[in-house]
């Protein structure tokens, strides 16, 4: 149940084919399930290399629901920052991190 709503996700978001949407592996707690979904959404040209805008966003799915639901979402171009979500538990909790290593978002 839990790869085939996460692929709904991704085909859902996948918009723009010349760019590529992807999925983390899922973590879970409890019965909850989160992941991190990845898209490309635009790109800029005006230095000598493409400069591409990446969405980051965590998607959960509580315990007895059949979808999952996005809790968080941050987007730069690469040019700006760095940007990078990963999940884990921590402490009984699921937790996103980001490239700085800072708590994002965190379901308890």
């Amino acid at each position: 149940m839990t790869a085939t709503a996460i692929e709904k996700v991704v085909s859902d978001h996948q918009k723009d084919y010349r760019y590529k949407t992807s999925a983390s592996e899922p973590v879970e707690r409890e019965g909850a399930q989160a992941f991190v979904l990845i898209e490309q959404i635009d790109e800029r040209h005006g230095g000598q290399f493409p400069d591409p805008q990446f969405r980051w966003s965590v998607w959960l799915m509580k315990p007895g629901e059949e979808s999952f639901q996005r809790v968080h979402e941050d987007h730069a171009y690469e040019s700006q920052r760095s940007l990078y979500l990963r999940l884990q538990v921590e402490e009984g909790k699921l937790v996103a991190f980001d490239d700085r290593g800072e708590i994002v978002w965190q379901y308890s």
